[in-house]
C-alpha cells in the first residue's frame, strides 16, 4: 500500500516536472540541493543551541521516559539472588547504558529537527528568487525543450521530498508510539528501502559515540 502511494507521488512529480519545464524544475532541484547543503553546514550550530534549551530538555525527557525503565531494572535486580555488591555493579552498568542510549537517540532526534528546520527556512527564502525563473521559463522559444527535460528534474525533486518526509518520520518515531507507521514501512519494498537508506538521516546520525553525553 505504501509503495503504491510512493509510486503515485513519483508520478505526480513527473507530471509537475513536465508542466514546469527544464528551467523552473532545474531551479527547484538546485534550490533543494542548496538548501540541503546549507542545512548540513548550519544544523550543528542550531542543535547546540537547542541542547541547552527547555525544548532540548523536553526531548531528552521524552526519549528517556520511553526507552529507559530504571524502575523495572531495579525490581529485576532485587528479585535476583545476586549478592548486593554484584547488584550494585550491574545497576551502575545499566545506568551507564541507559544514559548512552538516551544521549544517542536524543542527539539524533535533535540533529534531524535542526536540519529540517534550517532546510525549510532556506527553501522559503530561495523560493522568492524563483519568481524570476518562472518568468524566463514562459518564453515561447524554449518552452518545448523546457518541458521535456523538466520531467527528469521532476523525478529528482520527488526523490528528495520523499527522503525529507521519511527523515521527518525518523525524527518523530522515537517521540511517540505509532506501531502502524513502522508496520506500513516494513511491509513495503520501495519505501522501506528508502527509509532504511536515507542519506539525510545518515548525514546527521551522531558518529562520535564516546562523546555523546558531552554534546
Amino acid at each position: 500500500m505504501l509503495d503504491i502511494l510512493t509510486a503515485c507521488f513519483f508520478t505526480i512529480f513527473i507530471w509537475v516536472g513536465y508542466k514546469n519545464g527544464f528551467l523552473k524544475s532545474a531551479y527547484k532541484v538546485a534550490a533543494f540541493i542548496a538548501s540541503i547543503i546549507l542545512a548540513y553546514i548550519l544544523y550543528p550550530y542550531i542543535k547546540d543551541f537547542i541542547v541547552g534549551s527547555a525544548f532540548g530538555d523536553m526531548i531528552r525527557s521524552i526519549v528517556q521516559t520511553k526507552y529507559v525503565e530504571p524502575k523495572i531494572a531495579s525490581e529485576t535486580l532485587t528479585a535476583t539472588a545476586l549478592p548486593e555488591y554484584m547488584r550494585s555493579m550491574v545497576a551502575t552498568g545499566q545506568t551507564a547504558l541507559n544514559d548512552a542510549l538516551t544521549s544517542f537517540i536524543t542527539n539524533l532526534v535533535l540533529n534531524l529537527i535542526s536540519f529540517l528546520s534550517v532546510f525549510i527556512i532556506t527553501r522559503i527564502l530561495i523560493s522568492i528568487i524563483g519568481k524570476v525563473v518562472n518568468i524566463v521559463s514562459r518564453l515561447p522559444v524554449i518552452r518545448f525543450f523546457d518541458r521535456a527535460v523538466g520531467v527528469v528534474f521532476g523525478i529528482i525533486e520527488g526523490v528528495i521530498i520523499i527522503y525529507l518526509v521519511l527523515a521527518l518520520v525518523y525524527a518523530i518515531t522515537p517521540l511517540r508510539e505509532n506501531e502502524n507507521t513502522q508496520k506500513y514501512i516494513s511491509e513495503s519494498t520501495l519505501t522501506k528501502a528508502m527509509y532504511e537508506n536515507n542519506p539525510i538521516v545518515q548525514l546527521v546520525t551522531p558518529t562520535d559515540y564516546d562523546n555523546l553525553s558531552s554534546k
